[in-house]
C-alpha cells in the first residue's frame, strides 16, 4: 500500500535511554548556530541549596530559581528558558534569559510566564499551559507579547527546539487533534484520535496516532510538522514504538491470513482421587488404648498426614481454576502474524507466520532488518500438553500470572528445543528474504545492535545471566549474512555512538579497558577506565582509577590515532556533561568540586559547584 512519503529534515539522536550506561547521566551539547563562537560556551549548575547558576566567558550568573526541572539553550547560543519550581500546585515560573545581552545574563533573565504547566521553546517563542482552564499560551520574545491559543487542551505534544508541536481537545466524546507553528494559529487536523506516540528532536517533530481510516477500519497514522496525515496502515495488532527513531523504520504486526488449530492438554492424573478427598477431622485419627488404669486415647494416629494431603488437593484446586479460567482466555488456535514495517515511503512486508511476541530486533534506520524468533509447528501433532504438577511448581513460584504465561508460552512454542531465530532483510528488490542464524544465536541473553549507514550487525551474547559476553559482528548483505565474527570477549557494556560501539571489557586482573568497534576493527582507547561517556563531536571521554566515587578524567579520538588527553584529577563520576566542549566537576570533596570545561585543557570557572544540570 503506497501512501504519501513524509520527508524527514534531518537524522534522529541515538535514544537516550541507549546512552545511559556506567551511571553516567549524558546530555548533549548543543553546537554551531549562526551566534555561537567555536569557543562559546553556557553552563548550568548548583552551588547547594542556594540558586542556579550560569558560567558563559562573560563570568557567572546568579539565576532565579532555586530549584528547576526543564531549561533549554537555543543552538544559535542568543536563547536560555528555564523554569522555576514553585511551592504551591498553580505550575512553575518560566523565564528567559537573552544570553548576548549583559543586563539579561546579570538579571537571571526576566519572567515571561507564571502558572504554568508543561512548556517547550524554540528559538524567540515559548509555549505553555496555564492554569485549570489548560489555556495554551504562546510567547512572542520580539515583540514581549503573550496570545492565547487555545483552550481546555486534553494534552500538549511539544518539544524544546521544534517549532510546529500538537495538542488535543475534547469536542464531545472525541479527541480532536491539532497543530501549530509558533507564531501562528492553530490548525485542526483530524478526529477521533487515540494511542499517540510524539517523537521530537531539533530538526523534526512526528505524531503517530490511531483514527478511522475511510473504510471505517481501526488504522495507524503518521503526521509531521508540515502536510496532512499519511495513512499507515490498517488494523495493526502491535506496533513498536519503543524501538522506533525519527526518520528511521516503524515496525508493526498484523494478522495473518492463516490460524493453526492448537489445544493445550493438561494432564491431570489425581482428580479422581482429589474429588474423593476430604478435609480429615482430628478426632478420626485417635487411638484408643486400655490398660490397667482405664481406657487412654493417644493421637495423631497419622491426622498430620492426611491433613497435609488435604491442604495439597486444595493448592491442586487452586491450580485448576487458574488453569480453566487462562484456557477461556486462549484464543483456539495459533495466528501467525505478518511483521510489516514503514520505511518513510511505504508499508513494506518483512516476514510471515511468527507469533505475537516473535521480534526480537529491529535495525531502526537504513534498510529494514529484523531478528525474528522462530518456533517450528507441527501441523501433524497439534496438542501440547503439560503436567498438572509442573503448572503447580509454576503456580508456587509466580501465581495465577505465571500459570497462564506457562500456557500461552505453550500455544505459541515458545521456550522448547525447537527455538530457532533467523534474519528477516528487504532484498535490492524489496522482496523479504530470511536467512537463518547460527544455532547458539539467542540461546543466552543477547543484545543486538545495528549501527547506522552500515551494512553490519552487532550482538553481545552475555551467556549466563550478568556474565561477562562475546561481542559478535555480521555483514549484511544483499541475499543474506557473512558468517558471524568473533569482535572480542569478557565485553561487560556497550554504548552505540552514531557508528561507534564504544565497550568495555574486563582483563583478568578486574580492570576494565574501554575499546571501540570502528568499521569492523577493535581500537583499544584507555586502560583501567571504569566509567565512560561520548560526546556528539564523537569525542570520548574516560574516568580511570576510580576511588571514592571519583577518577582521573581523559579525552580522546575513538579512532585511537592520538594519545589520550589528560583534562582533570579527581573527576566525580556522573558529573560531566559532554558534547563540543565538556563541564565537570573537579577536585571533588565532601559533596563539592570545581566546575572545570575545555576540550584539550581544563578551565576552571567556579567552586564550590554540587551539580551540573545543563551544558551547551
Amino acid at each position: 500500500m503506497n501512501v504519501p512519503k513524509l520527508k524527514p529534515k534531518g537524522i534522529a539522536a541515538i535514544a537516550a535511554g541507549a546512552l545511559a550506561l556506567a551511571a553516567v547521566v549524558i546530555f548533549l551539547i548543543l553546537r554551531g548556530g549562526t551566534g555561537a563562537q567555536a569557543d562559546d560556551f553556557a553552563v548550568l549548575y548548583a552551588k547547594g541549596s542556594q540558586n542556579i547558576y550560569l558560567a558563559t566567558p562573560d563570568g557567572q550568573f546568579a539565576l532565579r530559581a532555586k530549584e528547576t526541572r526543564q531549561q533549554w539553550f537555543s543552538p544559535d547560543g542568543a536563547y536560555l528558558y528555564y523554569d522555576a519550581v514553585t511551592d504551591d500546585s498553580e505550575g512553575s515560573t518560566i523565564y528567559l534569559c537573552l544570553l548576548g545581552q549583559s543586563d539579561s545574563r546579570k538579571e537571571g533573565g526576566k519572567a515571561i510566564a507564571k502558572g504554568a504547566g508543561n512548556w517547550a521553546a524554540a528559538g524567540g517563542y515559548a509555549v505553555y499551559v496555564e492554569g485549570k482552564a489548560r489555556r495554551l499560551q504562546c510567547y512572542n520574545a520580539a515583540r514581549e507579547t503573550t496570545q492565547e491559543l487555545a483552550s481546555g487542551l486534553e494534552e500538549l505534544y511539544a518539544a524544546c527546539g521544534q517549532s510546529a508541536f500538537f495538542f488535543t481537545k475534547r469536542e464531545g466524546d472525541e479527541a480532536v487533534l491539532f497543530r501549530c507553528v509558533m507564531g501562528q494559529r492553530p490548525e485542526r487536523m483530524a478526529a477521533n484520535v487515540e494511542d499517540l506516540h510524539f517523537f521530537a528532536d531539533e530538526t523534526q517533530a512526528m505524531l503517530w496516532y490511531q483514527s478511522l481510516s475511510p473504510a471505517g477500519a481501526p488504522a495507524l497514522y503518521a503526521m509531521g510538522a508540515t502536510g496532512g496525515a499519511a495513512l499507515i496502515t490498517e488494523e495493526p495488532v502491535k506496533v513498536f514504538f519503543e524501538d522506533y527513531r525519527l526518520g528511521g523504520n516503524l515496525y508493526f504486526l498484523k494478522r495473518g491470513q492463516t490460524a493453526q488449530p492448537l489445544t493445550v492438554t493438561v494432564e491431570d492424573r489425581q482428580q479422581e482421587s482429589d474429588a474423593a478427598l476430604k478435609k480429615p477431622e482430628e478426632s478420626d485419627y485417635l487411638v484408643t488404648f486400655f490398660g490397667r488404669f482405664g481406657r487412654r486415647l493417644f493421637g495423631d494416629g497419622g491426622y498430620s498426614t492426611a491433613l497435609a494431603q488435604y491442604n495439597e488437593k486444595l493448592e491442586r484446586d487452586k491450580v485448576r481454576a487458574s488453569v480453566k479460567a487462562a484456557l477461556e482466555e486462549l484464543p483456539d488456535g495459533f495466528t501467525a502474524m505478518d511483521c510489516c514495517v514503514y520505511d518513510g515511503v511505504s508499508e513494506r512486508l518483512l516476514a510471515t507466520g511468527i507469533s505475537e511476541s516473535g521480534l526480537a530486533a529491529m535495525r531502526p534506520m537504513d534498510r529494514p532488518a529484523a531478528v525474528f524468533k522462530r518456533e517450528r509447528m507441527d501441523e501433524s501433532d497439534p496438542t501440547r500438553t503439560v503436567a498438572l504438577d509442573v503448572l503447580v511448581t509454576i503456580y508456587r513460584n509466580g501465581g495465577d500470572q505465571a500459570v497462564r504465561e506457562a500456557l500461552t508460552a505453550l500455544m505459541t512454542r515458545e521456550g522448547t528445543e525447537d527455538l530457532s531465530y533467523s534474519l528477516a532483510m528487504l532484498q535490492g528488490d524489496d522482496k523479504p528474504s530470511e536467512v537463518p542464524l547460527e544455532q547458539s544465536f539467542g540461546q543466552n541473553e543477547f543484545y543486538v545492535l545495528f549501527p547506522p549507514g552500515q551494512e553490519r550487525m552487532l550482538y553481545l551474547d552475555r551467556g549466563a545471566a550478568g556474565a561477562n559476553g562475546a561481542l559478535y559482528s555480521y555483514d549484511l548483505m544483499n541475499y543474506g549474512v557473512s558468517e558471524r565474527r568473533l569482535a572480542d570477549t569478557d565485553v561487560t557494556d556497550i554504548l552505540l555512538s552514531d557508528d561507534v560501539l564504544y565497550y568495555r571489557k574486563q582483563s583478568p586482573d578486574k580492570h576494565s579497558t574501554l575499546s571501540a568497534y570502528i568499521d569492523g576493527k577493535t581500537v583499544r582507547l584507555m586502560n583501567n577506565a571504569d566509567a565512560y561517556f561520548v560526546g556528539r563531536d564523537g569525542m570520548a571521554f574516560a574516568i580511570c582509577n576510580v576511588k571514592d566515587d571519583a577518577g582521573t578524567l581523559y579525552a580522546m579520538a575513538p579512532d585511537g590515532k592520538n594519545q589520550p588527553i589528560l583534562l582533570a584529577e579527581q573527576v566525580r563520576v556522573g558529573s560531566a556533561k559532554a558534547g563540543g566542549h565538556a563541564a565537570w566537576l573537579a577536585h571533588w570533596r565532601e559533596g563539592s568540586g570545581e566546575l572545570q570545561t575545555g576540550r584539550k585543557a581544563a578551565k576552571t570557572l567556579d567552586v564550590g559547584v554540587t551539580e551540573i544540570l545543563k551544558s551547551r
